[in-house]
């Protein structure tokens, strides 16, 4: 708050940028290969990495989820129905090479 030299609330602070949608959704897919590869190491014994309970609830894990979830609820509302569902498609491809 000093830096910017604002007045406002110590906590929810919101910051907004501009960003592009296909710039938007690159990043978001491409954290599902950041996340795959976090909770390897992390859970390097692990069978299923991404099942294992110290990733499932590793905070790091949580924050990137909700940046994707926030992506896709405003690609949802711009695109329609049918785009939301090949969009979606894609994400849950296993890597951002298959694109």
């Amino acid at each position: 708050m000093k830096f910017l030299e604002m007045i406002t609330p110590g906590k929810n602070l919101y910051y907004k940028c501009q960003i592009y949608y296909p710039e938007a959704l690159f990043v978001t897919i491409a954290l599902n290969d950041f996340i795959r590869l976090y909770s390897k190491k992390q859970a390097r014994t692990a069978p299923f990495p991404l099942m294992d309970k110290r990733v499932q609830w590793d905070a790091n894990v949580a924050t990137a989820r909700l940046c994707q979830s926030s992506v896709m609820s405003c690609v949802k509302e711009v695109v329609t129905e049918a785009q939301y569902k090949r969009i979606m498609n894609l994400m849950h491809k296993d890597s951002i090479k298959s694109i």
